[in-house]
């Protein structure tokens, strides 16, 4: 029986009174994302082929909405969909697996990355197109209660198959928790759960902060330098492990189910290593934020350090992930790329040239002798510090009258921003 006119009215009119409840209960809230693994060894073999099936119906519905001159205009609760077969030949297959709500996610995905690239574009950006995609990863369990919802000690419940899921992890989600959306999703070392997470912001979960600013110094040598001398280092490269699969995947035959086995052996081990690499990042980062109310940091060409000399050791570093997460924090402010901190001395300003071997900072004006990392850490502080009228030049080394100081830093060249 189809709804009245009436009817819809009342129900998008219930929607959007639900959602601007929801939204302006948010506000108070912090979000938490905890990753559950399924333990695919309680699965019987009709429910291990329900979720590979659940992604690669997924996929196609992806390429088949995409392939349409208008994307917006298609209808989930068609089972019918086009794909390309291995010949390279469109032919039509029904979906048999994925349930109607998931189809709808996956369609609203696509069109939140259209209206994404449409907004990117509107305010002057470059953007590219969306591609086909080879394989599906992420699905979106878009409500609770509905898509999927814990029902017990490890057991969780998604639509679609009809027993439980039994997951590690659920240990990590206290009873204060409001639970929301999550997502299935696929890698090379199995199934997880992303569980969204809300909890009301009190004074029991602001974080006491221990010293005021710090600054950082990102290299190749020690990743992470601050101000007060800490020093962090992270290199996680190839395994030996990760050597003798390469060495094996080049002795299979192409197409062959071998190969494709150590294929997904490979991956594996590539997650692993990023895994170690993506933790060590996390630790120094909650670190840094936890312990400083302000960090400062210079907005440094990584992406220009990887095409260099230096390829392999920003490889095998994180530093591209922890200058990301800071950039995502309130606490961070960001100097411009172009401040010589390297070469400029905290205390009188004076420009000195020092090599890429040099570890020692000497200034011929000043006579300041220090490690030239924490020095660069010590200058992006006070240059950020001055950016935002913190404080000039540190009492402790200032040489010149105060009336000196401001056109000293006003000359200086220093650009920040607050992030």
């Amino acid at each position: 029986m189809r709804m009245s006119e009436e009817d819809k009215k009342k129900k998008f009119d219930k929607q959007r009174k639900t959602l601007l409840k929801t939204k302006e209960k948010r506000k108070s809230q912090r979000p938490l994302v905890f990753e559950l693994k399924i333990d695919t060894s309680h699965l019987n073999k009709e429910e291990q082929i329900k979720l590979k099936m659940f992604f690669v119906e997924a996929k196609w519905i992806y390429n088949h909405v995409l392939a349409m001159e208008n994307a917006f205009e298609y209808d989930s609760k068609s089972p019918l969909v086009k794909v390309l077969n291995k010949d390279r030949e469109i032919e039509e297959r029904k979906l048999k697996y994925l349930p109607a709500k998931n189809r709808q996610d996956v369609h609203n995905t696509l069109k939140w990355n259209i209206k994404g690239l449409h907004s990117t574009k509107k305010i002057g950006k470059k953007v590219g197109k969306l591609k086909f995609k080879s394989e599906y990863t992420a699905i979106e369990l878009s409500q609770y209660g509905v898509t999927h919802k814990i029902t017990g000690r490890n057991r969780i419940k998604i639509n679609g198959i009809k027993r439980y899921l039994i997951v590690r992890g659920l240990q990590q989600i206290k009873s204060q928790y409001e639970l929301a959306n999550g997502k299935l999703i696929k890698k090379p070392s199995g199934y997880y759960i992303k569980l969204t997470c809300y909890i009301n912001i009190t004074s029991d979960h602001i974080p006491r902060i221990k010293n005021p600013s710090t600054g950082l110094d990102f290299g190749i040598k020690t990743t992470i330098t601050t101000s007060v001398g800490e020093k962090y280092n992270i290199s996680i490269g190839k395994s030996e492990r990760l050597r003798r699969i390469q060495r094996k995947l080049h002795r299979r035959r192409k197409s062959s189910k071998n190969r494709y086995k150590m294929q997904m052996l490979l991956r594996r081990e590539y997650e692993y290593l990023n895994n170690c690499r993506k933790d060590k990042a996390n630790k120094i980062v909650s670190k840094l934020l936890r312990e400083n109310q302000l960090v400062i940091m210079q907005d440094e060409n990584i992406k220009g350090w990887h095409k260099g000399l230096f390829g392999k050791e920003v490889q095998y570093s994180a530093l591209g992930t922890i200058k990301s997460k800071l950039q995502k924090s309130k606490q961070v402010l960001i100097i411009d790329k172009y401040v010589p901190t390297t070469k400029r001395c905290y205390t009188c300003g004076n420009m000195v040239e020092i090599g890429l071997s040099e570890r020692v900072y000497h200034c011929d004006k000043c006579g300041l002798t220090e490690d030239r990392d924490i020095k660069t850490a010590k200058t992006v502080l006070y240059e950020g510090l001055s950016s935002v009228n913190y404080i000039p030049i540190p009492t402790e080394h200032r040489e010149i009258t105060p009336v000196e100081t401001k056109p000293l830093l006003q000359t200086s060249g220093c650009g920040a921003s607050i992030v």
